[in-house]
Formats: C-alpha cells, structure tokens, sequence
C-alpha cells in the first residue's frame, strides 16, 4: 500500500494508523483515508483604529427648533497631551498549508499596516500605540497623525468655520467677522 502511495506521488500527511486498521479488520468497500493534507491558517490584515474624527464635516449644529446655530462647527479635533490617538491591531501572516503531494498551499493574503507618525505623537515601546506628545488638535494627512498645539486658520473666521474654541494658540490669516469669536488660550 505504502509503495502505491509512492507511485501515486502522495509524499505527506500519510495515516499511518488507517493503514494498520485495515490491515487488522480486512473492511473490503469502505473509504479508507490515507493520506491527509495540513489546510493553511488564513490570517487576518493589520487595522489600523482611530480615536478621533478623520474627517471635518464642518457642518452647522441643528438646533432642537430646526434652525442653524452657524456659531458652532466644530472644525477642531481637541486632544490633551497623553492621550491616545490610535491603535493598531497587528497582522497575522497565518501559516500556510501542505497538500498530500508535499506542495506548499499558501493562506490567503494579508495587508500589512504601520502607524506612520506626524509632529508631536510618539509610538508605545510595541508600537502598536500612538500618543499625542502636546495638547491642540490632530489631524490626519497622508495616513499621518500630526497633533499641533497652534490651530491655523487660512482664511477669515465666519460660517464656514463658526466661532474658535481653543486650548492653545491661534493664528488667523484673515479677519474675524463681526457676530464670531475666538476665544484662546495661548
């Protein structure tokens, strides 16, 4: 039997315990299994979780009486030093799998992730862990976390971004309309 396993070309995953069962018992037309492959372990690809909002809406806040509060919009992503900005879970190649005839059969593929650092954040010693290094707002460019503790503003403060609430310091390169706010800490 061992020699017709050989001629057939299984190298792998022969069971050896089958073979002597029937041997010992002579159970003529019964399915035997005689050889048996190691199916690969798929992994699972590296995600990547935020804690804050990666994108600004920069909508108005609807007030309970169904009109528009232009005053506050929230276009500022507060964060305190210390604190955790993301995580990553991270990937698991799997392990691949070998079929009765001794070839490799690979697992599923995965996508590899790492948290790529911007100004002012520093990774856990695993790197699995991102913290904000000053207190100001974070943001997200180029799958980058940058934590600034000076909020700029382009243009002038208005409806497009309601009044500025801000822990730290503020730079606006054009006016502060009338009926809007900054209020600043730095």
């Amino acid at each position: 039997i061992l020699n017709e396993l050989v001629r057939s070309r299984i190298k792998y995953g022969v069971v050896e315990e089958n073979l002597d069962g029937y041997l010992k018992k002579r159970q003529f037309s019964t399915d035997i299994l005689l050889a048996k492959a190691m199916l690969p372990v798929d992994g699972k690809s590296a995600v990547i979780t935020y804690n804050f909002s990666m994108k600004n809406s920069a909508k108005p806040k609807m007030n309970e009486d169904g009109s528009v509060d232009f005053h506050q919009i929230d276009i500022i992503n507060h964060v305190s030093k210390g604190d955790i900005l993301a995580t990553l879970d991270p990937v698991d190649y799997g392990r691949p799998g070998i079929d009765v005839c001794g070839t490799v059969i690979r697992p599923k593929k995965v996508v590899n992730k790492t948290l790529r650092l911007g100004l002012n954040v520093h990774l856990s010693e695993d790197g699995n862990t991102m913290f904000a290094d000053v207190s100001g707002h974070v943001s997200l460019n180029d799958d980058r976390v940058f934590v600034s503790n000076t909020f700029d503003i382009r243009d002038d403060v208005d409806s497009s971004t309601g009044d500025i609430i801000y822990d730290g310091n503020v730079t606006i390169k054009g006016n502060v309309l009338t009926g809007f706010c900054v209020r600043a800490k730095g």
